[in-house]
């Protein structure tokens, strides 16, 4: 009886504490987010790179095995507005250097818990000049995130257009779980299914001399690739490192395609620079 009165006297006296501890922590936590919304809103310079195992596009692979390294710059001016810079490098690409674009971005906020951004950029395909001379040499990026609690349900649309024109639409939920690691400011980790269509996008548009020729159009939206990403992230002072494994599946694709399921690593990397 005497052990059972100081087990119930021990628990009264740690439960405040306790409380208190996770108040604490909370607070730690808000003021941490504070500052985080201060660096990303003010003037800086990103310089980063990002690996994949494999290269993939909208869960298409063209039939290669190859690896990607892309190296890339950005410099935020304050107020949403950014200017960026990035490359890739293929590993069985000839040239190895095989693209590299250059995008103009904006970001915006609507309330506490919607946010977005828009953004133009030019893409250079050095292994084939014609379709940055011609077919999608220009993309233009919608992108919006509605924030409920640990929740964000999420959709990125792509227009590409040049002498041919396609939409890409992502919609996306993403679940995301932050805490402590070490000297970390922040560690962050997430699970975010999507799923990737198309609208339109067999059917090119092509210019006729001075005439613009339309064959007809899809009017349908067609799935593209279904993925599951889980990624963890370590945020430090002024240093990111982020690790995602993407689970691919992979829908109406045609030959050198792959038709099965298939995955890869995402190691990426981002130094800052104020300014």
């Amino acid at each position: 009886m005497k052990s059972l009165i100081c087990m119930m006297l021990s628990i009264s006296v740690l439960m405040p504490c306790l409380a208190q501890t996770s108040e604490q922590i909370q607070v730690i936590d808000e003021r941490l987010d504070s500052l985080d919304l201060i660096t990303q809103s003010s003037p800086r310079l990103e310089i980063g790179g990002n690996y994949v195992s494999l290269v993939s596009y909208n869960g298409r692979t063209e039939g290669i095995e190859q690896y990607g390294l892309s190296p890339s710059v950005t410099a935020h001016f304050g107020k949403g507005w950014s200017l960026s810079y990035e490359g890739a490098v293929w590993s069985a690409a000839n040239p190895k250097y095989a693209f590299s674009s250059i995008g103009l971005a904006k970001k915006f906020e609507v309330g506490e818990s919607f946010e977005g951004s828009i953004g133009y950029s030019r893409w250079l395909f050095h292994t084939n000049k014609a379709a940055t001379n011609g077919d999608f040499g220009n993309i233009i990026d919608l992108e919006t995130n509605w924030n409920i609690g640990d929740f964000t349900f999420g959709n990125t649309s792509s227009v590409l257009f040049g002498t041919s024109r396609a939409l890409f639409l992502q919609p996306s939920l993403t679940y995301e779980w932050s805490g402590r690691f070490g000297k970390a400011r922040s560690f962050k980790w997430s699970l975010k299914p999507s799923v990737t269509g198309d609208y339109g996008n067999d059917v090119p548009t092509k210019l006729g001399g001075r005439a613009l020729v339309r064959a007809a159009r899809k009017s349908s939206f067609k799935v593209l690739n279904y993925d599951a990403a889980l990624a963890g992230s370590l945020a430090y002072k002024k240093t990111d490192f982020s690790i995602t494994y993407h689970y691919d599946v992979p829908v109406n694709t045609v030959a050198p395609n792959p038709v099965n399921p298939f995955s890869y690593w995402e190691v990426s990397f981002i130094q800052t620079f104020g300014f």
